[in-house]
């Protein structure tokens, strides 16, 4: 029960950062996604920083928790052939990074170039 009350805290915490047709939702288990259309490369690591240290800041539930979130983070300007499987692997592949590097942390996926063969 005291994990449902951080996740909506957690939720509740975040969504006044989001402006216009930016929004966040949870994915699954302790996943959100944070979506920011039309965001560039800057807004998005200032958005993922802001959200970073808004978390830092804040104690969970009755029994005052306080937590270390990671961040992954994708800017892709989409085309026909971008689809939902890419960002979503992309941002796993960022969050599993910023989990490698420390407490607290975002890091940055981005596509490889195609190899040619």
């Amino acid at each position: 029960m005291a994990g449902d009350q951080v996740l909506t805290q957690i939720s509740n915490l975040i969504r006044p950062l989001m402006n216009g047709c930016q929004t966040i939702g949870r994915f699954g288990g302790d996943e959100f996604a944070v979506i920011l259309p039309g965001s560039g490369e800057k807004e998005a690591e200032a958005k993922a920083q802001e959200i970073i240290e808004l978390v830092k800041g804040e104690t969970f539930t009755e029994h005052k928790l306080t937590l270390a979130i990671s961040v992954g983070v994708v800017t892709i300007i989409p085309d026909a052939t971008t689809d939902f499987d890419t960002y979503y692997r992309l941002a796993d592949e960022g969050l599993y990074m910023a989990k490698k590097a420390t407490k607290s942390a975002w890091k940055r996926a981005s596509l490889k170039p195609e190899s040619k063969t």
